[in-house]
């Protein structure tokens, strides 16, 4: 859920000439090392290691992958998100 608030902030902020996409703190941290974090676990019989209050859909997580595919031209994203994406859709 806080990701997709992020990369809601990238959308808003590339329409203003600010590339939050590809920013990184001198730690390391950024949009796409976040949803990097999560890909290993969607979809795949790694088990998510933190508690959870609900169950995680990971087929929430396939509009991100769409999005992240176009962003950073990433044919893996787009593999992930065609995986999860509910039949029909």
């Amino acid at each position: 859920m806080n990701l997709d608030g992020w990369f809601t902030l990238g959308a808003l902020a590339e329409e203003s000439g600010v590339d939050v996409w590809n920013f990184r703190t001198a730690d390391g941290r950024s949009l796409r090392a976040a949803l990097d974090y999560l890909v290993p676990f969607a979809g795949s019989a790694t088990k998510w290691p933190h508690p959870q209050i609900t169950p995680i859909e990971w087929a929430g997580l396939v509009p991100l992958l769409d999005q992240a595919a176009s962003v950073w031209n990433a044919v893996s994203y787009r593999t992930l998100a065609d995986r999860l994406r509910p039949a029909g859709q």
